[in-house]
């Protein structure tokens, strides 16, 4: 399917190839000479209009333009201001389409950096002033509480544990859902009785599961391994792709004891 900046740059196109093709004055009579000069001035100007707006310096300019009682110049004015509204329209998108991947990502390169660093936290908070009660991480219900409140630095509207949809004749709760963003945050710990082979099982229908979720674009999937029970935690991490209308991220922390 065509996208709508694409058809704007064809439109483009064909328009500054129907300006060059305009003949030469006396090549035909000015009745149908005018009748087509006026044609493509006002697709023209249509073009401009739907791309800058009416405000535009673009419109003004190209509208004061085609005033002008000189069919050469402002054929040739024409032409000169839609070559230049082209190529900033064309950066303009760039640079739209730079700034949609760099807001996609930030927040993912963040949630990355912060679980890879989750065990550091984790241990730091053991060592409190003159052995002061502290947060031990023992469970996956300590891991989402310490996630939680990590999650709180650089995100706003965080949904904890939204229900799925159904998915094979049951439902689940999802850890976090990072609402504005789109991520689906699930936390998990290794355990003993707990081998990777399950882990994978579980992550697999976990990822089947939030391809049914409207609000889940990305899904992150952390599992803290303190004690270093998942012998390779690449292999769990190569789960991590594109799945159905979802990407995935499968990160293992730390890695090794």
């Amino acid at each position: 399917m065509i996208s709508v900046q694409e058809t704007f740059l064809k439109h483009f196109d064909d328009l500054i190839s129907k300006g060059s093709e305009l003949p030469p004055k006396g090549s035909f009579t000015d009745y149908e000479l005018r009748a087509r000069v006026v044609a493509w001035e006002t697709r023209c100007l249509n073009l401009i209009e739907k791309v800058f707006g009416s405000n535009s310096d673009y419109y003004r300019n190209l509208k004061a333009s085609f005033s002008i009682d000189n069919y050469e110049i402002q054929r040739a004015n024409g032409l000169a201001i839609l070559e230049s509204a082209k190529t900033d329209y064309h950066i303009l998108q760039a640079s739209t389409k730079s700034l949609e991947v760099e807001e996609k990502t930030e927040p993912l390169i963040f949630l990355k950096r912060l679980f890879s660093r989750f065990h550091l936290v984790a241990r730091q908070l053991r060592e409190r002033h003159d052995g002061r009660q502290t947060l031990d991480i023992n469970d996956e219900y300590d891991v989402q509480d310490l996630t939680y409140a990590l999650l709180r630095i650089n995100f706003d509207n965080i949904r904890k544990e939204e229900w799925t949809p159904s998915y094979a004749c049951g439902s689940s709760r999802m850890d976090f859902l990072l609402k504005n963003e789109g991520i689906v945050v699930e936390t998990k710990k290794t355990r003993t009785g707990l081998s990777p082979t399950d882990l994978a099982n579980q992550l697999i229908v976990d990822i089947e599961r939030y391809q049914a979720h409207p609000d889940c674009k990305m899904l992150l999937c952390f599992v803290y391994d303190p004690e270093g029970r998942i012998a390779n935690p690449e292999g769990l991490e190569e789960l991590g792709k594109p799945h159905g209308n979802i990407d995935v991220s499968v990160l293992v922390a730390p890695k090794g004891k």
